[in-house]
């Protein structure tokens, strides 16, 4: 196992593991091998070259079955340990192996669902694809996933654009768990329309995310009155209350089940329903 940055190399058996890394336009930056026997990363020219033309030349040996594309190739070996030697030529040409479709409507609102989907040709059984909406900058290392199917062929991705994500563009793209890997990257754009934010009179409003939750949620908004929040069971028992709330995160001890989150002030009353689930 040899590990990259973020990514971990697996290379089982007695052969070798080849990384090459490309640029955005298809250049190769740099290519080595992982050693099965070592584990640690080395660049051979025995076993790698670049040409003229910049694609890639592998050479190296084998025992018994290899596969280069559609030919496979069997060498007998004896106890002499005998090996077949081989060359081949890559072209510089990457293919993707996660393709992310265009999905049903581009333009959404806060809970708007919809169905994106994607075509996979490598994955592994019991692969899980999940739907990654970048941060509001369009980087997905603070971006959130908003959805996930387990399978190991292509198929689609129910998604939800959760409450309290703000209004602008963003970025969607698919991930894979196994192989790790992502697909391209699409532009996804989130309008301020979204039918659960409740205004008071006064002009401000406030949102629940998540909801679902464990009982650790945030209610973002803007408050421009002295106003009291509330959270009520089904059978309006109060499990929480404060006085001149102003819009924050709370940790709440609450058992599964549907509460009414109240904000009143003196000129309005603000019901939302929230549903806690561990």
């Amino acid at each position: 196992v040899y590990t990259y940055n973020e990514f971990t190399f697996s290379n089982e058996g007695d052969g070798n593991l080849y990384v090459i890394k490309y640029s955005h336009n298809g250049d190769i930056n740099w290519f080595s091998t992982v050693s099965s026997s070592t584990g640690r990363l080395s660049s051979c020219s025995e076993f790698l070259e670049v040409d003229k033309n910049g694609e890639l030349i592998i050479t190296g040996y084998f025992r018994g079955i290899v596969n280069f594309g559609e030919n496979q190739i069997i060498f007998p070996y004896s106890n002499t340990e005998s090996v077949g030697f081989f060359i081949t030529k890559l072209k510089n040409e990457p293919q993707d192996i996660l393709i992310f479709n265009k999905a049903t409507v581009m333009d959404y609102c806060n809970g708007s669902k919809f169905i994106l989907s994607y075509e996979s040709d490598t994955c592994i059984p019991q692969n899980r694809f999940y739907a990654h909406l970048s941060d509001e900058n369009g980087d997905f290392k603070n971006g959130i996933f908003i959805g996930d199917t387990l399978t190991r062929l292509s198929g689609e991705i129910n998604c939800t654009i959760p409450e309290g994500v703000k209004a602008g563009n963003y970025k969607i793209r698919v991930v894979a768990s196994n192989p790790h890997t992502w697909s391209n990257e699409q532009s996804l754009t989130i309008k301020n329309c979204s039918t659960n934010v409740d205004k008071l009179t006064t002009g401000s409003y406030f949102n629940i995310y998540p909801n679902p939750n464990n009982g650790n949620i945030s209610i973002t908004g803007e408050i421009k009155e002295p106003a009291t929040l509330m959270i009520k069971s089904l059978t309006g028992t109060i499990a929480y209350q404060e006085e001149n709330f102003k819009p924050k995160s709370l940790n709440l001890n609450l058992t599964p089940g549907i509460y009414f989150v109240e904000l009143r002030s003196d000129k309005e009353r603000l019901v939302k329903k929230v549903v806690v689930h561990y």
